[in-house]
């Protein structure tokens, strides 16, 4: 979510922005409506600066849920089921509703607390 504004200030005669690989990965668990809500927010600051960001990849895109190497996924899988995370459903969205305006936005949020991480 704090990330929304990240290419409103965005030198307009610079390079272009390919987005490589975006996802919330920071306190999300294994995905969650939090995560999608973050990732949404970001996605229309993409959008509201697509003359600059001309493209971005959602990343990762497809896990075996027995095989899990990286806890954010988009659409999981088994040998019986498929199903989509939080995230699934707004990429669904986006890429089934096109926007006619721009609209100001200002996202509130307070940062999650965050696990300490300790080493080996």
């Amino acid at each position: 979510m704090q990330q929304a504004g990240k290419y409103d200030s965005y030198d307009r005669k610079g390079p272009k922005v390919f987005i490589g690989e975006y996802a919330v990965t920071s306190g999300a668990g294994l995905g969650n409506l939090r995560g999608a809500i973050g990732e949404a927010a970001f996605m229309t600051g993409m959008e509201r600066n697509s003359d600059v960001v001309i493209m971005g990849c959602y990343a990762p895109l497809f896990v075996n849920v027995n095989h899990k190497r990286w806890p954010i996924n988009l659409i999981n899988f088994d040998s019986s089921r498929v199903f989509g995370l939080p995230s699934y459903y707004v990429q669904k969205l986006f890429s089934e509703n096109r926007g006619d305006r721009v609209l100001p936005i200002d996202v509130q949020s307070q940062t999650p607390p965050t696990a300490s991480r300790a080493g080996p």
